[in-house]
């Protein structure tokens, strides 16, 4: 008899937990794929699309997924929005913490891709001329073999 009440409470309390409305929060950010050292914008909506003012925003850094770095980067605006500047590239998951008009804390998270900032011009010219120099070398012996006498 107690066996039955118990696989009885255990299936209404599974029941009730599957039944009951999910919270389906959301973090968009205006830059599908942002980029080290420039700024993107994110935006904190609710379960019913309204913007969360006073979100807590953590930011959690895994490059090359090997070790995990989090940290808080700031709070949202009463608009529901953050600037944030990633400091690292790879991957990123960015949550938002905030207390509902329940009392109850309420989280949610998405994960993103941080590319690196792009190569500078300096970068790129200084890696031609050192490929002029590089082949122009190789040249530059190639046709001294060329021209060296034959010995009999």
């Amino acid at each position: 008899m107690l066996g039955k009440i118990l696989v009885l409470a255990v299936t209404i309390a599974v029941i009730l937990t599957v039944a009951a409305p999910s919270i389906h929060a959301d973090i968009v950010l205006d830059t599908a794929f942002p980029t080290v050292k420039q700024s993107t914008r994110i935006h904190v909506t609710d379960d019913k699309d309204a913007s969360v003012g006073g979100a807590e925003v953590t930011v959690t850094y895994r490059p090359g997924s090997a070790v995990e770095r989090s940290s808080v980067v700031g709070t949202t605006s009463e608009a529901g929005t953050f600037a944030w500047t990633p400091s690292e590239a790879g991957i990123a998951t960015i949550a938002a913490t905030w207390i509902g008009n329940d009392d109850t804390q309420h989280t949610t998270s998405v994960n993103t891709s941080v590319k690196f900032d792009p190569t500078p011009v300096s970068g790129i010219i200084i890696m031609v001329i050192a490929g002029i120099v590089l082949i122009g070398g190789g040249l530059e012996r190639v046709v001294s073999l060329l021209r060296r006498p034959e010995v009999e």
